[in-house]
């Protein structure tokens, strides 16, 4: 998970144990490179309705070799990556 997650979460709620259950050892927090970077930005500009944030977590999880993004974000399940497949939370 990109380090942009941990912000994320911390927008959306003041909960500690929401914030211990994402930084416990079942995630691995990636920082955000310079490689992470460019694929974002290749991302966003083939897809442009992509938002900066989600090209983030795309490309971080496209770097890191993932298999499937999970989402909740219906935009992003319309995706078509050859990367790797979206799928629905």
């Amino acid at each position: 998970m990109p380090t942009i997650t941990i912000m994320e979460i911390l927008s959306g709620t003041d909960n500690k144990k929401v914030l211990d259950f994402f930084t416990e050892k079942q995630f691995k927090v990636c920082d955000f490179t310079s490689d992470i970077a460019i694929l974002a930005g290749r991302l966003r500009y083939e897809h442009e309705t992509l938002r900066v944030a989600d090209a983030i977590h795309i490309a971080t999880a496209i770097e890191h070799k993932a298999k499937y993004f999970i989402t909740n974000d219906k935009k992003l399940l319309n995706l078509n990556l050859k990367e790797m497949q979206i799928r629905n939370l």
